[in-house]
């Protein structure tokens, strides 16, 4: 009946979920000498964490396994990127060459 409480089944009622793993559709790339290759784009879904190792993949293939050494939001260091957020992921071990726009990065 209307006037009774609902019962709390929605999954999402006690705040938000914590994900272990997100992806991010690179928009641009960067190389900064001295630091590494950062990918910039807008987190599609999870979250993405500073220490997360993660995956470049191009068309379902998976083209390199890297690391995330950092987060920038804003022109703000941050350690944890949110489904939404437009960043800049500074990745270890990668290459300019290795990643292009429309790779997904999964971690």
């Amino acid at each position: 009946m209307f006037w009774r409480k609902k019962r709390k089944t929605d999954p999402f009622a006690n705040g938000r979920p914590e994900f272990t793993s997100g992806a991010l559709t690179v928009k641009s790339v960067f190389a900064i000498t001295g630091r590494g290759t950062v990918a910039t784009g807008i987190v599609d879904y999870g979250r993405l964490v500073t220490g997360q190792p993660v995956t470049v993949t191009r068309y379902g293939q998976m083209v390199v396994a890297a690391t995330i050494d950092g987060v920038e939001q804003f022109r703000a260091t941050t350690d944890v990127a949110e489904t939404g957020a437009e960043v800049g992921l500074l990745l270890r071990g990668v290459e300019r060459s290795q990643v292009q726009p429309g790779d997904v990065i999964t971690g």
